[in-house]
């Protein structure tokens, strides 16, 4: 096929296209974000726009690359105009996914709002966090952590973690990266003066519980660390420590609320 046809592709060990998935779309297609499911399935987001709006959508295909129509991916755009999904990724433990869908204002000037969704493993909604999680901003990144010996050794998780360009989550400041239960309550943030200085737009929990981040930061917590910086996000006792590696290893400590 040329170049330019695909909106969504899968590749095989060797890195070139794998024929037997046949993705049937329109030239264009903006495809965001995707999702594999248990069954060999995709769920992709992808863009729309008009004169004046630009929202997602959603479907899904099934591991041979035929739509499933009777999908309904309105769940994409399903908070008013300009609804977009900004990340998705695998939940562990459970076969399904979690979603960030953003809203913004039409025409005025006012603050973006992120709302996190829960899918189980046929990518249909069992649910949201409540509004009082909602994050004043764009999430960019998801990824999860494992706090409990029962969650650790079942493969499950504990916490969704969530990086991106945002301000609050709720009434909590949290400054580009906060992690937070499945109940939506903040387990821990960065404030207003600390964190990352700019937006995250990857982030991966180790399993020791330290966490990854990327983005476009030239500090965190005033500290030097361009671009990519490990914290120890839920592995703190009572802190949140910052560390990274140069020719000498240097760390940061924090104490106090995070």
């Amino acid at each position: 096929a040329a170049a330019g046809n695909f909106g969504l592709i899968r590749l095989d060990r060797e890195g070139t296209i794998d024929a037997e998935f046949a993705f049937t779309n329109t030239a264009g297609l903006n495809v965001e974000n995707a999702v594999v499911l248990a069954d060999g399935s995709v769920i992709p987001t992808w863009l729309q726009t008009n004169s004046n709006l630009i929202w997602s959508e959603a479907g899904r295909w099934s591991r041979t690359g035929e739509r499933d129509l009777s999908y309904n991916g309105g769940w994409a755009d399903n908070f008013g105009t300009n609804s977009q999904v900004t990340a998705m990724e695998k939940a562990p433990g459970t076969n399904g996914f979690v979603a960030a869908v953003r809203t913004e204002p039409v025409g005025t000037v006012g603050p973006r709002f992120t709302r996190l969704l829960v899918f189980d493993e046929s990518g249909h909604g069992v649910g949201r966090l409540p509004e009082s999680s909602e994050i004043e901003g764009t999430v960019h990144a998801i990824a999860f952590e494992a706090v409990s010996a029962e969650t650790i050794a079942s493969g499950g998780y504990d916490r969704i973690l969530v990086g991106g360009d945002f301000t609050k989550v709720g009434e909590t400041p949290a400054k580009n990266l906060a992690s937070l239960t499945r109940e939506g309550a903040v387990a821990w943030a960065f404030g207003t003066d600390a964190g990352p200085s700019g937006p995250v737009y990857a982030v991966e929990a180790q399993l020791d519980e330290k966490v990854l981040i990327g983005g476009a930061f030239t500090n965190v917590n005033g500290v030097e660390a361009v671009g990519m910086a490990r914290i120890y996000g839920s592995s703190a006792d009572g802190a949140t420590r910052l560390f990274w590696a140069d020719e000498e290893f240097r760390g940061f400590e924090k104490l106090g609320e995070v």
